[in-house]
């Protein structure tokens, strides 16, 4: 009797076990989805913010609520596998040297479909996710010691790249060392561009840092010496047939002379390097001006020069900050 007592006990027991162990299986089953439906949302809000942040980066006058509005719709659905999640109204910031947008991505109005919440009369559940990302021109920067001037800045806007341009060492200063503004000269088809650039002071081996907005020191004495490495990786990339891009810090004036010169930084531009002459002797990598470069922009004798051509170019640096001008140099990037 007792046995069969015990039996009846043992059956009991597990139906209740049974429907614990149901209830966990669904409920995991619930998190689990709303888990990958939340991952999913928030690959649409991420793919969206990035995509406004870089149409605004570059169309500034279009950069609009409809616009950006359209553009969640684009890329919110084929973020999540069902093609059915939903796009917010974008919320759009703008000022003239940038601007945040931040998206919103949602499960369809009705929701997520549940199974355990179905035994607690909830079928379904809003699911959402945000992102944001912002947009300007950088306002601060470190690399080469070497600053281009904005008089022969050439960014053509129909294309990626402007013309092809020589850069002379160095912009002169005005009567008494007063700030002057470096004049540039094209030729008779307007195609190439003469135009300043001056060695920075460097805060270690090859490498000056500057500010926008900011005075930066010069060094017209600067030896590119200690820019043998980098220059030996310039020369072994062009002569593979690979780009060779450099941010350079822009200045519109020059004052001083000597080792008290310094130049006014406004910006900074992305420059695609094809050839260089810092030293006079005409030895590589001081030295690279390969017969392809065309004659008109070509340094002659012993002079000094660095030849190339301004580029748009986009970066997602989260430590670098925003404010500069605009020299078709942008940072984009998801900030929450």
């Amino acid at each position: 009797m007792r046995r069969e007592k015990e039996k009846g006990a043992v059956a009991v027991l597990v139906a209740i076990l049974m429907v614990a162990l149901l209830g966990m299986g669904a409920l995991a089953v619930d998190i689990g989805r709303i888990a990958a439906e939340k991952a999913q949302l928030q690959n649409g809000a991420d793919a969206s913010a990035l995509a406004v942040a870089q149409y605004c980066s570059n169309n500034a006058g279009n950069c609009t609520a409809l616009q950006a509005q359209s553009l969640a719709n684009q890329y919110t659905p084929p973020n999540s596998n069902d093609g059915t999640a939903v796009a917010a109204p974008p919320i759009l910031q703008t000022t003239a040297a940038g601007g945040t947008v931040q998206t919103r991505t949602s499960t369809p109005p009705d929701g997520l479909p549940l199974t355990l919440g179905r035994i607690f009369g909830m079928g379904s559940t809003p699911v959402e996710a945000a992102a944001t990302a912002e947009w300007g021109f950088p306002s601060s920067g470190g690399g080469f010691p070497l600053a281009l001037s904005n008089s022969c800045f050439d960014l053509s806007s129909g294309s990626e790249t402007g013309d092809l341009q020589r850069f002379s060492y160095k912009p002169g200063n005005g009567p008494n060392g007063t700030p002057s503004q470096m004049q540039c000269t094209k030729n008779s088809s307007g195609a190439t561009v003469s135009g300043g650039w001056g060695w920075l002071s460097e805060s270690s081996p090859c490498y000056a840092t500057t500010t926008s907005g900011g005075w930066a020191g010069g060094d017209p004495g600067n030896d590119p010496g200690d820019c043998k490495s980098i220059l030996e990786g310039w020369v072994a990339d062009l002569t593979a047939g690979k780009n060779v891009e450099q941010e350079f810090p822009v200045f519109d004036y020059s004052a001083g002379t000597g080792n008290g010169s310094s130049y006014k930084i406004l910006g900074y531009a992305t420059f695609e390097i094809h050839a260089w002459q810092f030293s006079g002797t005409g030895n590589q990598p001081y030295t690279y001006m390969p017969s392809t470069i065309p004659s008109n922009v070509k340094c002659s004798g012993s002079n000094r020069c660095i030849v190339g051509k301004f580029m748009r170019f986009e970066e997602a640096d989260p430590s670098a900050l925003i404010g500069g001008s605009n020299y078709g140099t942008t940072i984009v990037r998801l900030i929450k």
